[in-house]
């Protein structure tokens, strides 16, 4: 691109350049879960939820991710004033930012009704006061690691591998491309390449 331009600026006679063959770097698509997988990953949670020691967070962990496909930021920035539970058949969680130029990724995202005996057995369990997940990233890290052990899924899991996730399933399920758009957070120049490896993700291979 440099020389192209002093080419054109008239500063060289010819491009030195011209003759080498640019290769576009191409980003490998992101590794998702199959469906199979993630009902192994769900079923596995909410054994753990159900077991003589209880333990939620796995189960909310793995419920909330699939269903919104929030970024590992955002699940950690979740406080406890933006969970809606009031209205039982439509619960949301509001996704917040504080600087102003990253406020156009706040949105408010539909949750399941079913989350909601999971997110109270959740804070009666860990009393959280002011952050849902009032611990380190990698603490979550570790629970979905473990999580993926115990499902025999190979490679285990990752907060990006669940946003993905998430946003293939939402796809496949005929989701409107700007409404997929707005709940990823999602500007509509990085909307561009995401789209593209969705479909790349979602069409089966000729």
């Amino acid at each position: 691109m440099l020389f192209g331009w002093l080419v054109e600026a008239g500063i060289l006679a010819n491009d030195p350049a011209a003759s080498l063959v640019h290769t576009p770097v191409k980003t490998p698509l992101p590794r998702v879960l199959s469906d199979e997988q993630v009902e192994e990953l769900l079923a596995t949670a909410r054994a753990l939820f159900a077991a003589e020691e209880s333990d939620p967070r796995p189960l909310l962990l793995a419920e909330l991710l699939l269903q919104t496909g929030i970024k590992k930021s955002e699940c950690m920035g979740i406080h406890l004033a933006h969970l809606d539970l009031i209205n039982s058949r439509e619960p949301t969680l509001q996704i917040r930012y504080e600087q102003v130029r990253q406020q156009y990724k706040e949105r408010n995202l539909r949750l399941g009704s079913d989350i909601i005996p999971i997110v109270r057995a959740y804070r009666t369990r860990y009393q959280p006061v002011e952050y849902l997940f009032e611990c380190t990233a990698r603490n979550l890290e570790y629970v979905l690691r473990d999580l993926a052990k115990l499902a025999g899924i190979p490679g285990g899991v990752s907060f990006e591998m669940l946003r993905w996730t998430s946003a293939v399933r939402d796809h496949r399920a005929g989701m409107d491309g700007d409404a997929l758009r707005r709940k990823m957070g999602l500007s509509k120049l990085r909307w561009r390449e995401t789209a593209e490896k969705l479909r790349q993700l979602t069409e089966p291979a000729l």
